[in-house]
């Protein structure tokens, strides 16, 4: 009896320690993309192709593979922290048609003007707030073909 009366008197106790928020966490390392670059063309042919019909009458994205090697806690963010081409950093206008989707999808829509060349993209991968962050230049590549 005194036993129970014990556990009784802790178990508030455990309950009230065990309800603690914790600062997650954020293992990052070995992130990457596979395969690690995906080909897009500037110019859709709806008419010669029906892959490109497709894409028009549906508007669907150009997407890269889900992010993979990414753990921890959720929520979990990622941001485009940079995108550059071969001959420098890429303009602001080229970069803000790069979205990020669900699981650090990389997009570029249907009907894009990013002008052909080859786009390295760079990630950050966040969470809890920020306190624990990774970034990956250059993660992710993107040709776009003429």
């Amino acid at each position: 009896m005194k036993n129970i009366r014990i556990l009784l008197l802790l178990l508030p106790l455990l309950l009230f320690w065990g309800c603690e928020d914790r600062e997650g966490y954020l293992d990052a390392l070995h992130a990457r993309y596979i395969p690690d670059s995906m080909t897009v063309k500037s110019v859709l042919r709806p008419e010669e192709n029906a892959d490109d019909a497709r894409r028009v009458k549906f508007r669907i994205p150009w997407q890269s593979p889900v992010l993979q090697g990414v753990e921890g806690t959720n929520p979990r963010s990622y941001r485009i922290y940079m995108v550059e081409k071969e001959s420098g950093k890429a303009g602001e206008a080229i970069a803000q048609q790069f979205r990020l989707g669900v699981s650090g999808i990389i997009e570029l829509a249907w009907d894009h003007t990013v002008p052909p060349g080859c786009y390295r993209i760079g990630l950050e991968i966040s969470n809890a707030g920020g306190k624990n962050k990774y970034c990956f230049p250059g993660i992710f590549t993107v040709i776009v073909e003429p």
